[in-house]
């Protein structure tokens, strides 16, 4: 569909950000003269005074900045082949280049000064917005450069555009062949479609979706093994740079998580393997087939019609779903919708999935490419998380607390996605509908924890390995990702020799160590439910204390606002017991 063929209620309104492209170089020009005056500050970092009109000064550029880069951002989504929307992306990142190396000298200077001297700034009221960002100075000392290898370090940003070059060949340039149902018929494949098509009833149509989307990618193999191969060494590069001894514990240091969660994650994933291979068969039994294949796990053995919403309907479920937290919730999340914070339906060149991004403006964006199923509302209650976390941080927090951590950032996503699915399984009176609702949740568990927490392993044994100077080729990308999936999906799942090249299709694996909190979200996140569901509420309005903490203190302390300690083993127990019990009730199905 082309994006001329698309109501304006169904768009988003850059205008929100931005007026137009004027004002967007306009912004350009304004943030090229201002990074120029930061040069002003050098060797000038050692006084109260100075530091904090600095600190100042830069909050303002960051907000200056943060909207010139969401509105390219939001252009080049919703149309990658636009030349001129391409454009407006490379000045904002190229902008962004020279702001880093312009003030290289910063934190070099910030690292010299004493741990008494931050202390007292951390304990002056002047600096209440800034305490963490000096806390945060203080802990990285040892990781600071100085300025020249500064310098060198943002110079080298320029030519690190590994994952603008996944997106161009995910989103515009793969093309994939055709798939085709049990009656010949044929449907156009893309990033897009594959969503829809995936969870098909036609068993033909899921194998030929599933083999050639995973096809055109292999035909991309050398290229996007390479492109991937040069963003671990990239990454595993700087992170030796920074003096950490592996990008995984670069990545764990500074969002400050302790790798006894990453291990306890995987260590409580393999620990429910034999739970996730009585899902497959149960799934098999359910779906009537003789054998359970890789490409059936999308599909809901009960029909997706029974429950399918345009999607003003589908805003509506969400809104009643999210009740429980509050008519003022309900109220932002209607504002979204009628303020177009929201880009609904799949068009030509536009990005595939889903996003909510926010740069402080009072008004996160929603990207859909909504397909009417129950999984495509879910697709909007998960954004809707992620934006009112936003707001609500937005609203409460100084400008420089109002970014939450990416650890934090799945939990209120998934919350919303459980509560739409508990909503639903408790006020509806068709059995079909509840077996497909609890088929859901388990499909949840299998695309949030344990695929997620797969990918996890599959990163860390890559990292790990260029980390250890090993010389790793696209056939250790593809063996490594085939051992794996045959450990986690178990020997009765039969997996093609496509399926092997699903790794590069990730774009996750472009920000390494991210795709571990999608699993640690989903488990704080059912926790959170029960206690909403238990306490009313009471829970609700700490629940929202700690949407609204943005990142005012780490992120395992801020989950303890919401009384979640991820860092007990018992939190991941307590999912994998939730599970279980859905479990049980999937494997009753199979008796009827």
């Amino acid at each position: 569909m082309k994006r001329t063929e698309i109501a304006e209620k169904y768009k988003w309104d850059t205008s929100l950000v931005l007026e137009n492209d004027q004002k967007f170089y306009q912004i350009i020009k304004e943030l090229d003269a201002e990074i120029k005056e930061f040069a002003s500050f050098e060797g000038k970092l050692n006084t109260a005074e100075n530091i904090l009109l600095y600190f100042k000064k830069l909050t303002a550029f960051d907000k200056k900045d943060a909207r010139a880069y969401l509105y390219a951002m939001l252009n080049q989504s919703v149309d990658g082949s636009n030349p001129e929307y391409a454009k407006q992306y490379d000045t904002i990142k190229a902008l962004n280049v020279r702001f880093t190396t312009a003030i290289a000298f910063v934190d070099p200077e910030l690292a010299k000064l004493s741990d008494e001297f931050l202390d007292d700034l951390i304990k002056d009221k002047r600096f209440v917005d800034y305490d963490r960002v000096l806390l945060n100075i203080k802990k990285q000392k040892k990781h600071t450069l100085s300025k020249q290898e500064e310098t060198l370090m943002a110079g080298i940003g320029n030519f690190a555009g590994f994952s603008s070059t996944f997106r161009n060949l995910d989103d515009i340039e793969i093309k994939f062949k055709k798939a085709t149902d049990k009656n010949g018929k044929r449907y156009h494949l893309d990033n897009a479609s594959y969503g829809t098509l995936i969870r098909s009833q036609d068993e033909k149509l899921r194998k030929t979706t599933h083999i050639n989307l995973h096809k055109g990618f292999s035909n991309f193999n050398l290229t996007i093994s390479q492109n991937y191969i040069n963003q671990l060494k990239y990454s595993d590069f700087c992170s030796k740079s920074y003096k950490y001894k592996s990008k995984f514990d670069s990545a764990l240091f500074n969002e400050e998580i302790d790798k006894s969660i990453y291990e306890n994650l995987i260590e409580s994933v393999h620990g429910a393997f034999p739970l996730f291979y009585r899902f497959a068969d149960a799934k098999r039994r359910l779906l009537n087939q003789k054998e359970m294949n890789i490409y059936d796990f999308y599909v809901s053995p009960f029909s997706e019609t029974d429950f399918q919403l345009e999607y003003d309907e589908a805003i509506k479920l969400v809104i009643e779903a999210v009740k429980p937290l509050g008519e003022d919730y309900q109220q932002i999340v209607k504002k979204a919708v009628e303020n177009r914070w929201i880009d609904v339906y799949p068009t030509v060149a536009k990005r595939g999935g889903a996003y909510s991004v926010s740069c402080g403006t009072g008004n996160p964006f929603v990207l859909l490419n909504y397909g009417k199923t129950f999984n495509d509302i879910q697709t909007i209650a998960h954004e809707l998380g992620h934006a009112m976390h936003s707001y609500y941080s937005e609203q409460k927090q100084p400008y420089p607390k109002q970014d939450y951590v990416i650890f934090v950032a799945e939990v209120a996503s998934t919350v919303n996605e459980i509560l739409l699915c508990m909503h639903v399984l408790n006020n509806t009176k068709e059995e079909n509908v509840k077996k497909l609702i609890i088929n859901n949740l388990l499909q949840d568990f299998y695309s949030t924890i344990f695929r997620q927490t797969m990918f996890a392993e599959f990163e860390y044994k890559m990292h790990n390995a260029v980390n250890k100077n090993k010389i790793i080729t696209f056939k250790d990308l593809n063996n490594t990702y085939s051992k794996l999936q045959k450990q986690y999906f178990g020997k009765d799942v039969k997996i093609h020799k496509y399926a092997k090249y699903e790794w590069s299709r990730i774009p996750h694996f472009y920000t390494p160590f991210y795709v571990y909190k999608y699993a640690t979200g989903f488990i704080s996140a059912v926790a959170i439910v029960q206690n909403i569901i238990k306490y009313g509420d009471n829970y609700a309005a700490k629940y929202k204390e700690f949407l609204s903490s943005g990142c005012a203190t780490d992120p395992v302390n801020l989950l303890k606002i919401a009384d979640i300690d991820i860092s007990d083993p018992k939190t991941f127990n307590n999912a994998f017991s939730f599970y279980e019990e859905l479990l049980n009730q999937y494997e009753d199905f199979c008796k009827e």
